[in-house]
């Protein structure tokens, strides 16, 4: 008999297994390839609030974001956590008038922000291009490894008495009604525990049939290009405000980018690591499970991040590789109990499952075991969509 059992060996869900291990509860983890095998291995490690939406959602990311140099430090794993300021650059003259306004909305919200103009812009990060129009920083953002950081959660429950079962996929769940416990059938055998907690990602709706629960979660893919070793060309991490621009600006407002940055939801992010080279991004397609990169969607990233960093134009690309990312349709994540007591749902992140993966953890470990939680999680109740 298992205390708990955790379902999904991503960030979601060894970070729930830790937080319940700090607590005493010795839980169980069921992943049906490797740790960080799905989408917390295929994504970038970027730790930003600047593009989540005001409010709950807002406090909730900072709150997850406040929580990773203190894991860091319980960690024996080095998760490469560094706390470091991040820049949305604007392109256009329309889009610095709009940015304005974001900075003092986001200063509202309590974020260490500052606007740049154009000077002060180059000034921060000398290779962008020359004719921008400005852009903020934020003071407190970071950047993490998400592989090392799962698996180091993983490894560091283990230590506190929680099991970590790869290679188990998990291949039916059925509940007792008179005791309510529940037995998940795996590829390896079976498991029995009165609580069950699905951190499946992507897959989170296909561990739901089993219990005859819907989750609305459907997978978006993301690609990215990791470039060559060239030593330094940004300081941090670096992301156009483009994408965001019909929050503030008319609804029609359009970038200036070609149709297949468009069709291919191509908004520019560049990421530093720690080897010396770098990641570009993104785009947001909805392609089902299919995890493949291609031609077109690769060269409209790298066609956009010379637009921004002209520089770049000859530097090779050593790999690409894309991500699935859990994605809800109101763009909030499901950290929830369902209609069958001890049945739990924390997925639906999409693109901010590692910036939300501490908090996530902790705010799901409190709800398991009764105790007052961080925040409150009605907003991300299961039930907002029926």
């Amino acid at each position: 008999m298992e205390d708990v059992i955790v379902i999904g060996g991503g960030v979601i869900g060894t970070s729930i297994l830790y937080h319940l291990a700090k607590k005493g509860v010795k839980g169980t983890l069921l992943e049906k390839k490797e740790l960080a095998s799905g989408t917390s291995g295929k994504c970038d490690g970027n730790i930003q609030r600047g593009d989540t939406k005001s409010g709950i959602d807002s406090e909730f990311v900072k709150m997850g974001q406040e929580l990773f140099p203190q894991i860091a430090r319980e960690l024996s794993r080095d998760i490469q956590w560094r706390e470091e300021p991040s820049l949305m650059v604007f392109e256009t003259e329309a889009e610095d008038e709009a940015g304005k306004r974001f900075v003092e909305e986001q200063k509202k919200n309590g974020l260490d922000i500052r606007y740049l103009d154009q000077k002060e812009l180059l000034e921060c990060e000398p290779n962008l291009a020359k004719d921008l129009a400005g852009g903020c920083q934020f003071a407190h953002d970071g950047r993490v490894n998400p592989m090392l950081l799962t698996i180091g959660l993983a490894e560091e429950a283990g230590r506190m008495g929680a099991r970590v079962k790869e290679g188990e996929g998990v291949t039916d769940i059925r509940r007792d009604a008179e005791t309510g416990l529940y037995t998940v059938t795996t590829t390896a055998g079976e498991y029995q525990a009165p609580v069950v907690i699905n951190a499946a990602g992507v897959w989170a709706p296909e561990i739901g049939t089993f219990l005859g629960i819907d989750i609305p979660i459907i997978p978006r893919q993301g690609q990215i290009l990791v470039a060559e070793v060239i030593g330094t060309l940004v300081s941090q991490t670096v992301t156009e405000f483009g994408y965001i621009m019909t929050k503030y600006a008319k609804k029609d407002y359009k970038r200036n980018v070609t149709p297949d940055m468009e069709k291919y939801g191509v908004a520019m992010v560049v990421e530093p690591t720690d080897a010396g080279n770098f990641l570009v991004g993104s785009s947001r397609q909805f392609r089902g499970f299919d995890t493949r990169t291609d031609f077109l969607t690769l060269q409209a990233l790298a066609q956009r991040a010379m637009r921004f960093f002209p520089c770049i134009q000859n530097i090779n690309v050593i790999r690409s590789y894309a991500g699935l990312r859990p994605y809800t349709k109101d763009q909030r994540v499901i950290i929830s109990e369902t209609d069958l007591k001890g049945f739990y749902v924390a997925a639906g992140h999409e693109g901010g499952g590692i910036t939300q993966s501490l908090i996530t953890g902790r705010l799901m470990a409190e709800m398991v075991t009764g105790q007052k939680t961080c925040i409150d999680p009605t907003p991300f109740a299961l039930g907002r969509f029926y």
